[in-house]
């Protein structure tokens, strides 16, 4: 085992580099502070997004298509949701709402 242990410190191995997997389109908004920001309008979508623990002090969110979307943890404070469609939506532990 020792000769083994010595034989393989003396060759430079090389490894490949790791793939980077990115599954569902990445983070997306997530950990960003989009306060005062505008998502709003009818031709919007952010279908299946993900906005965890984002910070949205008075961000406009009304009449946009957020189906599916994840807010979890997210602070909310003075957002407007009026008309954005929520459905299958996630708001677990959001604060400010």
């Amino acid at each position: 085992l020792l000769a083994a242990a010595l034989l393989l410190a003396g060759t430079a191995a090389t490894f490949p580099s790791p793939a980077l997997a990115v599954s569902g389109g990445g983070l997306d908004y997530a950990n960003l502070d989009i306060t005062g920001q505008n998502f709003s309008g009818d031709a919007k979508t952010y279908k299946g997004k993900d906005f965890t623990q984002i910070i949205a002090k008075g961000t406009l969110f009304g009449g946009s298509n957020l189906q599916g979307c994840r807010f979890y943890k997210a602070y909310l404070v003075n957002a407007d949701f009026s008309g954005a469609d929520l459905r299958g939506a996630s708001l677990e532990d959001t604060s400010g709402t």
